[in-house]
């Protein structure tokens, strides 16, 4: 089914065109909040509701150079001595106390007063730290997957990374406190230019094989040490790798990517090996190994399976690959000779259906291998054909994206009319802007034009999410060489959003059902917001016994509030949301499933529950009371949660699964 009418957003966005083109600030620096902030570079803010209290926290690590005479210089507890800090690693957990306010602890090299990790519940200091939030057992508290680099021969944990000083952590919430889980299968990636800024590798989460369970695809430059002549001898390959969650705690590498036949195949290099008794080449079933780029999970054609994107830098040169997810546990790298992608190294990809059409786009940024290495800002549009076929919008064309390389890409729609916005972090060559952080509306034709420039957070990284709780997107972020609240010369800012109008939570999915037609799988049915192609939607299925919770993305099953503010392209779209469905794994029992919408601004709707008992084959289901009220005017905008105050009219209320039509 396709729509051929405006979706509600999109008329907003019309309307609202000339006051989003002439904003002239976006984010508005609080020294204040900054100054609460310990100053640190060589870190990446990583932030998602660690302790459940329906705030965001975050954690980061890095180095400062704040000497004795700094407000962050550590005193020790017996002598009372204020101790120079330069250089050391750190780690620095900020815990919500209420929207916008935090209590922080910290780890400084070996001279916690506590003597371990206690003080940071068992979380490490780090240092050229990348990682993001997740929940990977299903137990409802975000664990952490953490890659960085030791420093100042400091070794974080025994038996964790090597004499070299790279390390990968797969930190387990226990509900308070931290501990390590197995990291025997991961690589330790080469972290010394791994933030984002510098783009060095990548990470993606979301459920390749629809098990219920999170997995995680990785891009880095691999490194291990090996006994040589001369001692430890560090080795470093590329390395495109999905890792499947095996649902007890450990993960294992796959090799399930079928490439483009040798002889047709343009980069053959590392997917193939030959076989002598056959006199042929054998695929090796891994995917293209690559490093300075990116790569990232989302559902491409709306089949229900996540396919995989990937570019940067190979062995044959830069690059661009996708994988069709085949629904079986394998993928098939597509032929993309004739279409339209460019590829591109020292890049970043983010998806997100940039044009509210139901299907996701493809966003990429980096350097063009052509002469003089223009800097890239390619939105290709989806087709919405099911077939790979993209439209490319390019900087070159006017789309009005300043391009850069080594970036850091955030979409999400930052002034709430609807449409995806561009945050960009990294260094352009259009009109001579070089580095920076770039806020780039989307308007109403397609294109995109910059807003604000924030300063480029060298040798760190920004992130950004609603920290306050007031539904706009702030953002924070660390680096090197600039002073603020006390610092000599490292720093963390903390930027207010501005844009608080506009701001509307989205309707929740109605008519929820769940069901199995065959043994082992359970499907969930549910009607999205019709008015709305661009909404995506969050899905979770609760074994009743066990308490293990599948969900998309981690949210609060009760409040409906993000945990996350990462992978949301894993979300299910469709432009057909009359007739949304959800299918996974799960073995007997009683379940209680839920589904919310998400809007392009992040805001986010309750769950609408259902439930259901699997046993053998045989099924019953029921529709879980919700009584949330909903009211629409006749052109699908909504009115709010009563019909009080409203003028005459014909209004739709929408009252749990009922829809009934009021006269006023």
């Amino acid at each position: 089914m396709k729509h051929s009418t405006l979706t509600n957003s999109l008329l907003i966005a019309m309307a609202l065109g000339a006051t989003a083109s002439a904003q002239a600030q976006v984010f508005q620096l609080n020294e204040e909040k900054s100054a609460e902030l310990s100053p640190v570079h060589r870190s990446t803010p990583i932030i998602g509701d660690v302790n459940n209290d329906g705030t965001p926290d975050f954690y980061y690590g890095g180095q400062g150079f704040e000497g004795a005479d700094s407000k962050w210089a550590w005193e020790d507890p017996e002598t009372k001595e204020k101790l120079d800090l330069n250089w050391l690693t750190s780690g620095y957990l900020y815990q919500s106390t209420a929207p916008g306010k935090w209590t922080w602890s910290r780890y400084i090299g070996a001279r916690s007063p506590e003597g371990d990790y206690s003080s940071l519940l068992g979380l490490p200091p780090s240092t050229f730290n990348y990682g993001r939030w997740l929940d990977f057992n299903n137990d409802g508290l975000l664990d952490l997957y953490l890659t960085g680099k030791n420093e100042m021969g400091f070794e974080p944990a025994e038996n964790v990374g090597d004499q070299k000083g790279f390390y990968t952590y797969l930190m387990k919430n226990e509900g308070g406190k931290f501990t390590f889980a197995d990291i025997s299968t991961f690589p330790t990636g080469d972290n010394e230019k791994n933030l984002p800024s510098m783009n060095n590798s990548s990470l993606s989460f979301g459920d390749y094989n629809n098990d219920g369970y999170t997995d995680i695809l990785i891009q880095c430059m691999k490194r291990w040490a090996e006994d040589g002549d001369d001692g430890r001898v560090m080795q470093y390959k590329r390395l495109l790798a999905l890792y499947k969650n095996n649902g007890d705690g450990t993960f294992t590498e796959q090799h399930v990517f079928n490439p483009i036949p040798y002889e047709q195949n343009p980069m053959p290099t590392d997917l193939f090996e030959a076989d002598v008794e056959s006199g042929t080449m054998k695929p090796t079933m891994i995917a293209k190994p690559m490093s300075h780029g990116a790569t990232i999970m989302g559902d491409l054609n709306n089949d229900g399976w996540l396919d995989i994107v990937a570019s940067g830098y190979s062995n044959d040169g830069p690059c661009f690959y996708i994988y069709k997810n085949n629904g079986d546990g394998t993928f098939q790298e597509l032929d993309l000779k004739g279409k339209a992608f460019v590829p591109v190294y020292e890049s970043d990809l983010a998806l997100a259906d940039v044009n509210n059409d139901g299907w996701l786009d493809i966003v990429s940024f980096g350097t063009d291998p052509t002469p003089n290495s223009p800097k890239r800002g390619d939105i290709f549009l989806n087709n919405c054909d099911g077939d790979f076929n993209f439209t490319l919008s390019s900087v070159d064309a006017g789309n009005g994206i300043y391009g850069s390389a080594e970036s850091t890409l955030r979409l999400v729609d930052i002034n709430h009319d609807g449409l995806v916005d561009i945050i960009d972090g990294g260094w352009t060559n259009v009109d001579n802007k070089q580095w920076g952080t770039r806020i780039q509306f989307q308007n109403p034709d397609g294109t995109f034009s910059l807003q604000q420039t924030l300063r480029h957070f060298d040798g760190g990284a920004y992130e950004v999410a609603d920290l306050n709780g007031d539904g706009a997107i702030d953002l924070i972020g660390d680096g090197y060489g600039f002073s603020i609240a006390g610092s000599n010369s490292t720093a963390y800012e903390y930027y207010d959003g501005l844009c608080t109008d506009n701001i509307q939570a989205p309707v929740a999915p109605t008519d929820v059902k769940a069901e199995s037609t065959e043994n082992g799988k359970l499907t969930v049915r549910f009607v999205g917001d019709e008015f709305e192609l661009g909404n995506a939607y969050n899905v979770y299925v609760k074994n009743k016994a066990t308490g293990a919770m599948s969900m998309i993305i981690p949210a609060d099953p009760v409040t409906g509030k993000l945990k996350v503010f990462h992978s949301l392209q894993a979300l299910l779209r469709s432009d057909n949301p009359a007739e949304m469905a959800y299918t996974i794994s799960v073995p007997d029992g009683d379940y209680e499933v839920g589904v919310q919408t998400v809007k392009n601004d992040w805001t986010a709707s309750e769950f609408t529950k259902a439930e259901i008992s699997i046993s053998s084959g045989i099924q019953s289901a029921q529709a879980v009371k919700d009584e949330t009220t909903t009211v629409y005017d006749v052109n699908g905008v909504y009115m709010g949660n009563t019909t009080e105050g409203l003028g005459r009219g014909i209004y739709i209320v929408k009252q749990g699964n009922k829809t009934t039509k009021v006269v006023k």
